[in-house]
């Protein structure tokens, strides 16, 4: 199971019953949570051949990717939540918990948009790609 908590913002994708600034949890099982590291570095070599490394920073990022759902008040909500963190508000997943019983959320911002895949006509799952706080 997967946990996403977010404060939801109005961009115009508030779900019904929804208000701003309410912090709201979404449960839904993650179908992949992929942990590497981008790392920032300039190389250079001098004329004769060595490298110069200077490492500026590691972050630390998770590519994600929720199972399919089918349905909308769920679709709805996960549509809120990224368009509240769209302009890289900050947010947590817990990968491996459940609301009743937390296991290890991460603090992270979202790295690009998260993207809904059509599996059928009604079902849809979301990936995307977060960075760690």
């Amino acid at each position: 199971m997967g946990v996403f908590t977010y404060t939801a913002i109005n961009r115009g994708k508030l779900t019904a019953g929804h208000t701003a600034n309410t912090v709201y949890q979404i449960e839904i099982p993650l179908s992949q949570w992929a942990p590497s590291i981008d790392e920032h570095k300039n190389s250079v070599r001098s004329l004769s051949g060595k490298p110069f490394i200077v490492l500026h920073h590691q972050l630390d990022v998770f590519s994600f990717s929720t199972v399919g759902t089918e349905d909308p008040s769920l679709i709805a909500q996960l549509e809120e939540l990224f368009s509240s963190v769209a302009a890289g508000e900050t947010f947590s997943i817990d990968p491996y918990g459940t609301i009743a019983s937390p296991d290890n959320p991460v603090t992270v911002i979202i790295d690009g948009p998260a993207r809904p895949s059509r599996i059928t006509q009604t079902e849809f799952a979301y990936s995307g790609r977060v960075e760690r706080v």
